[in-house]
């Protein structure tokens, strides 16, 4: 758990104990209620309404205090969840890199792909296929999968990488033709997997 975390879980604590004191003190009023506004005599008819609202009271209050442990552990899995995610996100990942920054218009684009595994166990891959999209603020101008073969998974050691593939674009895009000066994202995910990377570049 980081900082970040640390201070949602200490607030939400905070706002907990005071939600809880907050309705300690309404069920509490609602006994003195009844109690002077009958006077102490559990015969009459006040008491007996009163004793029933009280009883409400209480039976709400649990309802509501319920409903209200139930959203904090939502928030809490889902903070949780979250930081697991963002965990795997950043110890496992394609690393995206092209020869150069900047190309002139018909240039090849050389793109390398590699698998980077920064976890403290081994990765198994189903396959090292990919899919490759390229586009710029407004479209996207190219997609490509790429389907490699292999026998058996693929085994990525602990604090080490693995070359993936190699890719040459010639900037055209889907309809074989010359794209536009623009910058543009290079993205590539696994096909078996959730890992994806990108870079971006720009055509001058």
């Amino acid at each position: 758990m980081n900082k970040d975390q640390a201070a949602i879980v200490l607030i939400i604590m905070v706002v907990t104990i005071l939600f809880l004191v907050t309705l300690w003190e309404s069920i509490q009023k609602c006994a003195d209620w009844e109690s002077h506004i009958c006077g102490g005599y559990k015969t009459r008819p006040c008491y007996i309404l009163l004793r029933r609202v009280s009883r409400l009271c209480s039976n709400l209050a649990e309802c509501v205090f319920a409903v209200f442990a139930l959203c904090v552990m939502i928030v809490v899995s889902g903070l949780s969840l979250r930081s697991q995610q963002k965990n795997v996100d950043e110890t496992m990942y394609l690393r995206v890199e092209t020869d150069r920054n900047s190309y002139a218009p018909g240039e090849e684009v050389r793109i390398s792909i590699t698998y980077v595994n920064d976890q403290k166990v081994d990765v198994f891959l189903s396959s090292l296929s990919y899919s490759l999209e390229i586009s710029n603020q407004n479209e996207v101008v190219l997609i490509v999968t790429v389907h490699q073969t292999g026998e058996g998974p693929v085994r990525v050691q602990s604090f080490s990488e693995l070359f993936v593939s190699s890719y040459s674009w010639n900037q055209k895009g889907m309809d074989r033709g010359q794209v536009q000066r623009n910058r543009y994202t290079i993205k590539v995910c696994l096909l078996d997997s959730t890992i994806c990377g990108a870079t971006t570049i720009d055509t001058r």
